[in-house]
């Protein structure tokens, strides 16, 4: 009798955890304006970790003539965890308006960022500003507020 070959089959499902924050900068201008500055949002969680926000200004050039918004960056509080965390996020700035006239701002990692395992201090992912935010910032400003959404996906 032949040997026959048994056949087998096996599955894997991969499943994200989402943590959206809305980030209210009041006083947009004041933070903007102060020299090497940042400002940092209140903790929220994701797939069973803690993360924030925090937006770095850029002091003015005689190009620009103002301070600008040079960086977002997610930050994973601390992983205190034998894994590591494996994360996609975007980041979405409306028209504060609620006209439509303009596209909201939007960025959204094409891949995912991986946090070491055991990380006791906060590990900071640097994303990209919006290219609608930065070449039109007083837009998606009003009343001296911005308002930036951000989304963050944790591999489960």
């Amino acid at each position: 009798m032949a040997g026959t070959t048994p056949k087998t089959w096996s599955a894997h499902r991969s499943a994200f955890a989402q943590g959206t924050h809305r980030f209210d900068i009041v006083g947009y201008s004041a933070a903007r304006e102060a020299l090497g500055g940042s400002v940092r949002s209140g903790s929220f969680g994701a797939g069973g970790f803690l993360w924030a926000i925090v937006c770095r200004f850029q002091a003015p050039t005689p190009a620009a003539g103002q301070c600008c918004l040079a960086s977002i960056s997610l930050e994973l509080s601390k992983n205190d965890t034998s894994k590591d965390v494996v994360a996609m996020a975007s980041l979405r700035i409306d028209e504060p308006n609620g006209t439509g006239q303009f596209p909201a701002a939007v960025w959204r990692s094409d891949q995912a960022k991986t946090f070491g395992a055991r990380s006791m201090s906060a590990v900071a992912w640097e994303l990209t500003v919006p290219d609608a935010f930065r070449d039109h910032e007083s837009r998606y400003i009003i009343d001296d507020c911005l308002t930036i959404h951000c989304t963050v996906d944790v591999l489960q």
